[in-house]
């Protein structure tokens, strides 16, 4: 009895032992993983933290090998004659010498137009830039810089619309969104809110609200106020914002597009196409 009692305890023992080793292997499965996770972790971390000091180091390297230290458009005017943007254009250099020569090159609609720059000899360099407004188009400068008998080029920078170098310009807009319903368009008020570059007011003249339907101009008023238009199922809808500078050029804001469709929402607007921009068409007529 006694050898089977102890066969019987030293089997459940054995059993405990074998579950203890069990359970004490999962743990430190868990804890190598964990062990794992917190390494591969801590890698990735360094390894992004040395990416961006890579980066950062490669900028400052980029920057510091640049001869351009600073540049400035100003536009100053229109010309009627040319229908065209005037503007002064100046570069600074961190470095220059008596035979130093820089060359502004403007890019607007794929065609790229070179100036010679002048300077007083204190590192800057300008010239005056005449641009065609005849599109709305993006305008992209470089220079290039010629000293010691080497030429290099660097990129200055550019705007994604001429527009947005124009005395007038409208940053916000809004009213009650116009309803279509039973066959007629309603309108109750919307209003445009024209500035200068600066911020100022605009100096804006022959402002008018215009409404296009399918294409074709159906109303022109001075203010948006209550309209009414009979309009069929699937018409597209525009509405606009007109106005001239000071110089004579012609602005046309869109404020909001739009197919007339009673389905559209319970109420009956009509299907957004597009909520506004604030680029406008430009022209001298």
């Amino acid at each position: 009895m006694k050898k089977n009692a102890l066969q019987i305890i030293t089997l459940i023992l054995c059993a405990v032992l074998l579950v203890m080793n069990v359970r004490q292997g999962r743990k430190l499965e868990e804890y190598r993983r964990q062990v794992e996770n917190d390494l591969a972790n801590q890698y990735n971390t360094l390894r992004n933290d040395l990416n961006n000091l890579s980066n950062s180091v490669e900028q400052k390297l980029e920057e510091g090998a640049q001869l351009v230290a600073d540049y400035g458009l100003e536009p100053v005017g229109m010309n009627k004659v040319s229908r065209s943007l005037q503007a002064d254009v100046v570069v600074t250099l961190k470095e220059w010498g008596a035979d130093t020569a820089v060359e502004l090159l403007a890019k607007l609609d794929g065609k790229e137009t070179v100036l010679p720059m002048t300077t007083s000899g204190s590192g800057e360099f300008a010239c005056a830039l005449e641009v065609p407004t005849e599109q709305n188009c993006e305008l992209w400068l470089d220079v290039t810089i010629t000293s010691g008998g080497m030429t290099r080029r660097e990129q200055l920078g550019g705007w994604g619309e001429l527009s947005m170098l124009l005395p007038v310009q409208m940053y916000s807009w809004g009213g009650s969104a116009p309803v279509f319903r039973d066959g007629f368009l309603s309108i109750g008020q919307q209003t445009g809110h024209l500035e200068g570059r600066d911020g100022a007011p605009a100096r804006a003249y022959d402002i008018c609200y215009r409404l296009y339907v399918n294409g074709e101009k159906v109303k022109e008023e001075a203010r948006c106020e209550n309209w009414l238009q009979e309009c069929a199922e699937g018409d597209e809808v525009c509405l606009t914002l007109f106005c001239r500078d000071e110089y004579g050029l012609g602005y046309e804001f869109t404020m909001d597009e739009f197919v007339c469709d009673e389905d559209a929402s319970d109420l009956g607007t009509g299907s957004v196409v597009s909520n506004g921009t604030a680029s406008p068409l430009l022209s001298w007529d």
